[in-house]
């Protein structure tokens, strides 16, 4: 029995992506490989996109979050190793993507993950804000 159980934990990586408190999505990547869009334009300025990575029941270290267009990466941010017990979800201001949409004009961005545990890192989801801009002022 070992050796099937060596080919079924490849795969076994998920995330989350709430935007402030709503879940916006939900991914299991062995189950579902499409790469989803969460829509931002009923977020608030003052919302937050929150991310959590799971691969294959551990949090991985080194963790980033970036945000691309087509290979480019517009910006990143780092987050620290989680220490036992706590959340391992990685906030980023809504309002600092909306900045970069703005600065790259409708543009398709890419929500990007990395860390030690996927270091070739993965599209997480596109991102679009039709009416943001006027639901920010």
């Amino acid at each position: 029995v070992a050796p099937l159980m060596a080919f079924t934990l490849r795969g076994g990586d998920s995330f989350e992506i709430y935007l402030g408190k709503t879940l916006t999505i939900q991914q299991f990547l062995h189950k579902d490989k499409a790469i989803k869009t969460v829509d931002l334009s009923t977020a608030q300025a003052s919302d937050e996109l929150k991310v959590s990575f799971n691969h294959c029941g551990q949090t991985g270290k080194n963790r980033v979050v970036a945000l691309k267009n087509d290979r480019q990466v517009l910006k990143e941010w780092k987050f620290a190793d989680i220490k036992s017990g706590a959340s391992p979800q990685m906030s980023i201001p809504v309002k600092d993507i909306v900045a970069i949409q703005k600065s790259v004009k409708g543009k398709q961005l890419s929500l990007f993950y990395a860390s030690d545990l996927m270091k070739e890192g993965k599209v997480l989801a596109t991102l679009t804000a039709n009416s943001t801009q006027a639901s920010l002022k």
